[in-house]
């Protein structure tokens, strides 16, 4: 089978992770951006059971795949505090965990169910089918564990350091992401690694091996990850505070301006009913 240059997919993925969470935020806004964390979520979890090398075909450094996908729900979680304050990317962060644990709920009860008798002409592509479903969602299930953990912990913090520094130093974009960001970043792959691969396994990896090729390799993605999310994020938020670029998209038009300095843009949004008007506050200034 022929296999592309890792880097090549893994660019190619966070290319499609930043158009994801830009059609969500400009199509539905909040509730678009939850959409996005909960499938984010689900597909870097499915992934995280297998590993692929690193920068290159015949490079020995590995890498724990999900990397990619996972690093782009900071980006997600910093647009949902900029655009819409702290209370609506906690919430975004509760309602990612449960859409991911009732996921998990039904794979398992599914499970449960018994097998068609072996003389059914599909059987063997049921046993197969169930035999995937097990190995992902039963016999890997410290690593869905592991990453909730990790996830709960690694944003909940990211999005305190956001609101904080933000409140600080409004007009420093790039300061409170990446500040915020790092601190997260290294919560998350401490955490998510010591309890995945050593603390809950019957057969821990010791903290030397995971150090050198878990941490230290998935440490690297994520930094490189990071600094190319700041021009992104830079960019959609150009956008979102366009309502005139927005109207492209038939769900938004312009109603009014606020005398707010920063154009900080007022628009009908669907979703939001403020009395007669619909209006809902694209960008504001207190976070909350």
């Amino acid at each position: 089978m022929f296999y592309y240059f890792p880097a090549i997919i893994s660019l190619t993925t966070l290319l499609s992770c930043y158009v994801g969470i830009a059609l969500c935020l400009f199509l539905a806004g909040e509730a678009g951006l939850l959409i996005y964390s909960v499938a984010a979520l689900i597909a870097c979890n499915l992934q995280v059971i297998t590993a692929a090398p690193c920068w290159s075909i015949a490079d020995t450094d590995i890498v724990v795949l999900g990397t990619t996908i996972y690093c782009s729900l900071y980006l997600s979680n910093d647009l949902i505090v900029e655009c819409f304050g702290v209370r609506a990317a906690r919430r975004c962060i509760l309602l990612t965990m449960l859409g991911h644990a009732l996921v998990t709920l039904w794979i398992n009860l599914i499970l449960q169910y018994p097998l068609p008798s072996q003389e059914h002409a599909n059987y063997q592509e049921y046993i197969t089918g169930r035999h995937a479903l097990e190995h992902i969602f039963s016999a890997q299930f410290r690593l869905i564990l592991a990453g909730q953990i990790a996830y709960w912990a690694s944003h909940w913090v990211e999005v305190m350091i956001f609101s904080k520094i933000r409140k600080v130093s409004p007009n420093r974009l790039w300061i409170r992401s990446a500040c915020s960001i790092l601190l997260a970043m290294l919560i998350d792959t401490i955490l998510f690694n010591a309890l995945a691969w050593n603390i809950l396994p019957s057969n821990p990896i010791a903290w030397e091996i995971l150090w050198s090729d878990y941490i230290a390799t998935n440490g690297v993605v994520q930094l490189i990850t990071l600094i190319i999310n700041i021009p992104v994020f830079y960019g959609i938020l150009w956008f979102w505070r366009q309502p005139h670029l927005l109207s492209f998209f038939s769900l938004r038009s312009l109603t009014k301006i606020s005398e707010q300095p920063g154009k900080t843009w007022a628009i009908e949004h669907p979703s939001r009913n403020c009395g007669d008007t619909e209006l809902y506050l694209l960008c504001h200034k207190s976070g909350d």
